[in-house]
């Protein structure tokens, strides 16, 4: 909470070890932000073996684009690539990134998993105890993610973990993505403001109803 305002900031952080020689083509990472998902700041680098020693070398070659996705016709998503140098066998890509979510019922899906396998992914949430948290996790039957909630300085921590994710393999035609890998859908509820209550997305009918104002909206305009 900032002056009574709900505040929510994401850090990402990904490091990623090139195996092998054929690994060092993939020598590119990407990340997004918007005018709703704010771009604070980011850093990029590879760290390299130079005479039995660590060496972080910063990322130079930035490019930036708007993103097109298939099946929308337009929006003012913008992506970042980073081009990543000196790779070799043994090297790691490292980069992190902070946004800030504009608007509170639009928080991201975090999800377990990629296209090649995965040592360690973590999701951590701390939030003043003012804000009510709700979440939904999808296609973990085996309940593989483990959850801790746990409180420091006045804030709790909630922390989901899934260790040594095998690489998903994704054929063509198939429905999604999100249909196959271990997700979770984060939102928050509602939160306090001094002595009052502000409800976000406790349910369903308030989804509906954050949506009926973007109709109220349109007419507006039009």
């Amino acid at each position: 909470m900032d002056n009574k305002k709900i505040r929510v900031l994401q850090h990402n952080y990904y490091e990623s070890m090139i195996m092998s020689e054929n690994g060092i083509h993939n020598n590119e990472e990407n990340f997004s932000y918007s005018g709703l998902v704010k771009l604070n700041e980011y850093e990029a680098f590879s760290i390299v073996n130079d005479k039995g020693k660590e060496k972080k070398i910063k990322v130079t070659q930035v490019n930036d684009r708007q993103m097109n996705r298939r099946g929308i016709f337009y929006d003012d998503v913008r992506e970042k690539q980073l081009i990543f140098t000196n790779l070799e066998a043994g090297a790691r890509k490292v980069y992190s990134v902070q946004t800030e979510f504009l608007d509170p019922f639009l928080l991201q899906t975090h999800v377990f998993g990629n296209s090649f396998p995965m040592l360690n992914s973590v999701l951590e949430v701390r939030a003043d105890k003012d804000i009510s948290i709700g979440y939904k996790v999808f296609n973990d039957a085996g309940n593989t993610i483990e959850f801790t909630k746990t409180e420091k300085k006045g804030k709790y921590i909630y922390r989901w973990a899934l260790k040594n994710a095998k690489a998903v393999k994704i054929e063509p035609g198939n429905p999604g993505f999100l249909h196959v890998i271990p997700h979770i859908d984060l939102f928050i509820k509602d939160y306090k403001a001094g002595d009052k209550k502000i409800d976000v997305l406790d349910d369903t009918p308030r989804l509906y109803e954050y949506y009926k104002s973007f109709l109220s909206t349109r007419q507006k305009l039009y």
